[in-house]
């Protein structure tokens, strides 16, 4: 069931009072509560969704919940119109467990991942080393040049 034409400035725990003084608890499920708006360019009133147990809990808080009167902080009044709601869905009573709960731990990725997190740190060599190490690349590099013919022939031309 959906109240409609509420005053904007109406709180739920208002709402649940007047609903509670029409209906007893054990007559509905749940109580869903969209504050409205004030604003100086609109106002939106609020609206306030009720699901109830049976039919019979339905037409006995439609009739005495029509045209209730709610006045506002400000002193204007709003009489509220009781309507089935559009939707007639209800939220889950429990959420759905996750498929993919508890497959982190046989994970291979994450596994290796972990693994190589966990493995010790190999340090690097230091300064001194890698310095040396990079010394006698080139001088091993320079000894394997090969001179092409078409190299050997541009610097004879060149020597000319």
């Amino acid at each position: 069931v959906a109240i409609r034409r509420l005053p904007p400035t109406l709180t739920e725990e208002v709402l649940i009072q007047a609903v509670h003084s029409a209906v007893d608890r054990s007559q509905y499920n749940w109580i869903y509560f969209v504050p409205g708006k004030q604003s100086l360019k609109r106002v939106v009133n609020a609206v306030a969704f009720v699901d109830f147990k049976t039919a019979a809990d339905v037409s006995e808080f439609s009739s005495k919940f029509q045209n209730a009167v709610f006045t506002s902080e400000d002193g204007t009044r709003a009489v509220c119109h009781v309507q089935y709601a559009p939707c007639q869905k209800t939220p889950r009573s429990r959420p759905r467990r996750d498929p993919r709960e508890g497959m982190l731990a046989t994970d291979r990725d994450y596994i290796d991942f972990v693994e190589k997190l966990n493995a010790p740190v190999s340090l690097l060599p230091s300064a001194e080393i890698q310095l040396q190490e990079k010394e006698k690349v080139p001088s091993s590099q320079a000894e394997l040049k090969v001179v092409t013919p078409l190299m050997e022939y541009v610097r004879m031309q060149h020597m000319k």
